[in-house]
């Protein structure tokens, strides 16, 4: 398993509209690559649509990303750098 601390993001022009800012539905894929890099580095892993892997061994099931949040502290600009951390706050029987 990989460390994790985040995912690093530069703005690009085309994360950006009309005045320079990140385009708001921007943060949502952020948020979803982010997502990713977290599972991985727990050693969960989607080698296709149909199968999970945790630490490369085939379990039932899948996750469905059904609600997320975020809080910007600071409007982000064309050239800015940005880290999104993903945690999880609840653990339950069928939901994470």
């Amino acid at each position: 398993m990989c460390a994790y601390d985040g995912t690093l993001f530069r703005i690009r022009f085309h994360d950006t509209d009309h005045s320079g800012r990140v385009y708001f539905a921007n943060y949502i894929n952020w948020i979803d690559d982010d997502i990713t890099e977290f599972l991985r580095a727990k050693g969960i892993t989607f080698p296709d649509i149909q199968n999970t892997l945790v630490n490369s061994e085939i379990v039932e099931g899948t996750f469905v990303i059904c609600e997320f949040s975020r809080r910007i502290h600071a409007p982000s600009k064309f050239d800015d750098v940005r880290k999104v951390r993903s945690r999880v706050v609840e653990v339950r029987r069928k939901v994470l």
